[in-house]
């Protein structure tokens, strides 16, 4: 179990230099991989994880992949008001206007 976590921190390390450096799809892979090495009982740190993911694609305006990195981070809570707004636009976006609604109404 150790040995285990130690790789998914070390996966995760690698995608925070490559978010660093710029290259968000090189980072968001890697938060994919130490996303599903994540124990789904490990809800926290599985929302840290798929925000991170959302930001990525964000990033290089991949709506698709980023709505399901925030549709997680929502359901584990781990979502702040400015992602929040981010996803919200996401929404819209992608053409999912009654959702992106809702969300806009939270944020009021």
């Amino acid at each position: 179990m150790l040995v285990g976590s130690c790789d998914v921190a070390s996966i995760e390390r690698k995608g925070d230099k490559a978010f660093a450096l710029g290259e968000y799809y090189t980072a968001g892979e890697y938060y994919r991989r130490a996303y599903s090495k994540t124990p789904a009982k490990d809800k926290p740190m599985r929302g840290v994880r798929a925000l991170k993911i959302a930001r990525c694609f964000n990033h290089i305006n991949n709506t698709t992949k980023a709505l399901g990195g925030y549709r997680n981070a929502v359901r584990y809570g781990t979502i702040p008001a400015t992602d929040r707004l981010t996803y919200a636009r996401a929404l819209l976006k992608n053409g999912e206007y009654k959702t992106a609604l809702a969300e806009f109404e939270l944020l009021r």
